[in-house]
C-alpha cells in the first residue's frame, strides 16, 4: 500500500438519484472535490482516499486493503421498489444513510 499525497473521494454509483440524496443529504460539507464515477479502477485507490457508495464485499475488502476508507451508501429496499430506480425523495423517506465499515478478507 502507497501513501499517497493527492488523495481523493470518489463517489461510485450508476444511479442518478443515489448521487443526488448525496449532494442534498449524504454529504453535509463532509467530503470536498468528490468525483462521481459508475466504476472504480481498485489499481486508482490508495492510501488515505474515501470510497462512497454501494460496493461488492470483494471490492469494498480491496479499498480497505489499499488503505482507503469505504462509506457503505446502506438503505433498505423493500420488495415492491427494488429494481426501480429510486429518487432522491424516495431515498430520504427510506431513509439511506452513509456508514463506514473496514472489510478484511480472512485468509
Amino acid at each position: 500500500m502507497a501513501l499517497k499525497t493527492n488523495q481523493k473521494t470518489w463517489f461510485v454509483s450508476r444511479h442518478s438519484g443515489a448521487w443526488d440524496w448525496f449532494l442534498k443529504y449524504g454529504n453535509q460539507g463532509r467530503w470536498n472535490n468528490v468525483e462521481r464515477v459508475s466504476h472504480i479502477d481498485i489499481d486508482k485507490v490508495g492510501c488515505g482516499d474515501t470510497i462512497i457508495g454501494i460496493l461488492p464485499i470483494h471490492l469494498a475488502a480491496d479499498v480497505c486493503d489499499n488503505g482507503a476508507q469505504y462509506w457503505h451508501l446502506s438503505i433498505s429496499v423493500p420488495e415492491h421498489l427494488r429494481g426501480k430506480e429510486l429518487t432522491c425523495n424516495d431515498m430520504a423517506l427510506l431513509p439511506a444513510k452513509l456508514e463506514q465499515y473496514e472489510i478484511r478478507r480472512i485468509k
